[in-house]
């Protein structure tokens, strides 16, 4: 999608993040469905601390691709982020749904089970996320 050579300059310089997010919108206008354009938007908006419009953005990508590991890995780590324990473990699953050996994913769900006080679902994906780095 356009936009994405942006992303290999410094993505944290302010000015590349809004040129990327001005190319982002360009591919949109063209092609409001554009998955890796909704994508991208969102990681921008992530780094701008635009919490809240990247969670939407990558929720309208989920409806064009509800099982994508992606968006629902980074709902769950932005839902996490803000506290929101209930919706960060829904996308979380569903990350692990699509993809059970993530060891981000693994470990972000043990992170959020030991905030709520889960502390033996933590364990048991501490547990998987350990015998996943190993394999590696």
């Amino acid at each position: 999608a356009m936009g994405n050579e942006s992303l290999s300059l410094s993505t944290t310089d302010p000015i590349s993040v809004k040129s990327a997010i001005a190319n982002f919108n360009k591919a949109l206008d063209i092609y409001p469905e554009c998955f890796d354009a909704l994508i991208g938007k969102a990681e921008m908006l992530t780094i701008l601390d635009e919490t809240d419009s990247a969670i939407k953005l990558l929720e309208d990508a989920l409806k064009i691709r509800p099982n994508d590991f992606n968006a629902n890995y980074k709902i769950g780590t932005l839902k996490f982020k803000e506290k929101n324990y209930p919706g960060a473990l829904i996308a979380l699953k569903r990350a692990l749904r699509s993809n059970k050996n993530s060891v981000d994913a693994n470990d972000t769900i043990a992170d959020v089970y030991e905030e709520i006080g889960l502390d033996d679902k933590a364990e048991k994906h501490r547990e998987i996320a350990e015998k996943l780095r190993k394999k590696k």
